[in-house]
C-alpha cells in the first residue's frame, strides 16, 4: 500500500507533463511567435500550481505550491521582458 501511494503522484506528474507539452507545442504554439516558445513554457505549470495551492491554502503544501507557482510565473515574465527588450533594440 505504501508503494502505491508513492507511485501515484509520480504517474500523475508524468501524465500532466506530457499533456501540457502536447497542449503547448501542439495547439498553443500556433498562436505565438516562435521565439517565444521556450521563454513562456512555465506559465501552464505556474497557473496550475497557483490554482491548486489556493484550493489547499490551509495546508502547508498548499502554501508551498503557491510559492512555486509564483516563482514559475515570475520566471516567464522575466524571460518575456528580455525578449521584448531584444526585439525593441533592433
Amino acid at each position: 500500500m505504501r508503494f502505491r501511494s508513492l507511485l501515484a503522484p509520480i504517474v500523475l506528474g508524468l501524465l500532466f507533463g506530457l499533456l501540457s507539452l502536447n497542449l503547448w507545442y501542439g495547439y498553443f504554439a500556433g498562436f505565438i511567435l516562435p521565439e517565444m516558445y521556450r521563454p513562456l513554457h512555465h506559465w501552464m505549470y505556474g497557473v496550475t500550481l497557483l490554482a491548486f495551492g489556493a484550493w489547499k491554502s490551509r495546508r502547508s503544501y498548499g502554501k508551498f505550491l503557491l510559492v512555486v507557482g509564483v516563482v514559475l510565473l515570475l520566471d516567464d515574465l522575466h524571460d518575456l521582458l528580455q525578449i521584448f527588450n531584444l526585439s525593441l533594440s533592433f
